[in-house]
């Protein structure tokens, strides 16, 4: 099987034919997260505003409705859209909000450093997920022990 190893932007990325057993590993994922707390932040954007890499928040158009990011709390402060119809824009006032299930090898990178170094980020360790995709034989085999389960627990319901 021939891999590509390429560099883009600091990351790797692995390219190479299809392999099942490696993409079974791929999806395993054991890493520790934690919580990013960030306060008072002030922050403009155009239909988004992005931190850390992760969407805080975005919107569709001047006058809808701003949706928060996945996994993002939001605490207190300013979220509005802002501007005009044709050139609008998103901002945070003061706003005060939780970025959770943050990967902690990535509070190592710099951007996360200088911001715990000023002041405005604090690191709030939470667990560790343990998120493992099953394979189709898996899940028909555990179908299998719970489909036999239910047949004994009806069989016992008829003999009462």
């Amino acid at each position: 099987m021939k891999t590509n190893l390429i560099r883009e932007n600091g990351q790797v990325r692995v390219q190479t034919t299809y392999n099942s057993e490696f993409e079974k590993r791929a999806n395993e994922n054991d890493y520790e997260t934690c919580t990013l707390v960030v306060k008072n932040k002030d922050k403009g954007g155009d239909d988004s505003i992005e931190l850390f890499g992760r969407t805080i928040l975005r919107a569709f158009g001047r006058k809808s409705e701003i949706q928060l990011g996945e996994d993002i709390i939001w605490i207190s402060g300013v979220k509005k859209t802002t501007g005009s119809e044709k050139n609008w824009g998103v901002i945070i006032v003061n706003g005060t909000f939780e970025i959770q299930n943050f990967p902690i090898e990535r509070t190592k990178f710099n951007d996360v450093q200088k911001a715990i170094q000023e002041g405005w980020c604090e690191i709030k360790v939470t667990e560790t997920i343990t998120e493992t995709k099953r394979s189709k034989a898996e899940i028909l085999a555990e179908i299998s022990t719970l489909e036999e389960k239910l047949a004994n627990l009806k069989a016992e319901l008829n003999n009462l």
